[in-house]
């Protein structure tokens, strides 16, 4: 599992070299995490932060350009929930998880990972997959405020919120290629990041 934070907009002059840079880092992150699973036996990498890439609006075209073709947005995956869409802003979707699966498994339309299990017997295929996307911490903080310059209104007193980004809470499913659709798996919480400023948030669930 890695995270990041790819370069931001510092101004129009420099935009087209933050583009440029913002896609290496993503090229590079994404061939560790590969490298890496493949190397250990994982199941599938995960590749989760704020990329500052809004494909929406087809500026700077699709995430997954230029990325190996085993690579998915999670979000894509459940559906597009549209409720789990604006991570930043009105609607830009900066705030992504992207999943590789080491090797595919084709089972009720979804591209799984695989790796190996055990049992009494002998080895069972493992399989990921995402399950579903929220949005968390869009509260404010109690009693904190902060000017807002509205172009008609002039100056407007606002909540302050937790961060200018929202959290992305993704469910991964493991389970067993053979049975994935277990009817009584156990919830794997994984850890908070250290960094509180954007709360992207992984959740396992198990077979």
């Amino acid at each position: 599992v890695g995270t990041t934070h790819l370069e931001s907009f510092i101004g129009p002059a420099q935009n087209e070299q933050i583009k440029r840079a913002r896609r290496q880092q993503l090229q590079q992150a994404t061939h560790i995490l590969e490298r890496e699973a493949q190397q250990y036996g994982c199941a599938a990498a995960v590749l989760l932060g704020d990329f500052n890439l809004n494909n929406e609006d087809d500026k700077e075209g699709n995430v997954l350009d230029g990325l190996s073709s085993g690579w998915h947005d999670a979000w894509e995956e459940v559906g597009r929930p549209n409720a789990a869409k604006a991570t930043c802003g009105w609607s830009w979707r900066l705030d992504r998880c992207l999943v590789f699966p080491v090797s595919g498994h084709q089972a009720a339309g979804r591209t799984l990972g695989s790796a190996s299990g055990s049992s009494s017997s002998g080895p069972r295929p493992l399989a990921v997959r995402a399950a579903s996307v929220a949005l968390v911490g869009q509260s404010t903080i109690a009693g904190e405020y902060y000017d807002y310059e509205d172009r008609r209104k002039g100056t407007i007193r606002k909540e302050l919120p937790v961060s200018d980004h929202r959290g992305l809470l993704v469910t991964l499913e493991i389970v067993y290629v053979a049975n994935y659709l277990s009817t009584n798996p156990s919830i794997v919480r994984a850890p908070r990041p250290r960094s509180a400023h954007r709360p992207i948030l992984a959740r396992t669930q198990h077979p």
